[in-house]
């Protein structure tokens, strides 16, 4: 099954996937999806997450989702997180698995093995094999050496 979003098509998924139980009162135990997108609105700020991925089937109330694309929005700006494959909770809205992981954000890049995520607080938690880089924009943390300098 393709999934067009379309704009009131999204605000239902949308609706599907935040709701506790909407799987079993929509009929959408067993379903599977391909290419779903859906969100989340922040009143004040617009989006605050952006859930994405390339197949999805409704299992109760978890949704097991393949080709994971999850974006957060805070006030430091917007997180791109990735994964192979991912189990959401739709009763609380927790994702997790044991796949690999990358979190890019404007100023760091993490990395690791086996994760979960809480969406409606915003956080990321990575259970090992954990590796992260900090940029700073105006000056790095580790200069390089300069040419000629001893000169």
């Amino acid at each position: 099954m393709r999934f067009v979003c379309l704009p009131t098509t999204l605000i239902l998924i949308g609706l599907m996937i935040v709701s506790p139980g909407a799987n079993s009162e929509t009929g959408m135990a067993g379903m599977k999806f391909s290419d779903f997108r859906t969100r989340s609105r922040d009143d004040e700020q617009g989006m605050s997450w952006e859930l994405a991925g390339e197949e999805a089937e409704y299992r109760e109330t978890m949704i097991e989702i393949a080709g994971l694309h999850l974006q957060l929005k805070s006030e430091e700006g917007i997180t791109d997180i990735t994964s192979p494959t991912c189990t959401l909770d739709r009763s609380n809205n927790i994702g997790r698995s044991p796949a690999t992981v990358r979190a890019v954000g404007e100023n760091m890049t993490m990395q690791g093995r086996g994760y979960h995520f809480l969406l409606n607080q915003h956080r990321l938690y990575l259970h090992s094999e954990v590796t992260m880089v900090i940029r700073h924009r105006e000056t790095s943390l580790f200069p390089e050496p300069q040419v000629g300098a001893d000169e």
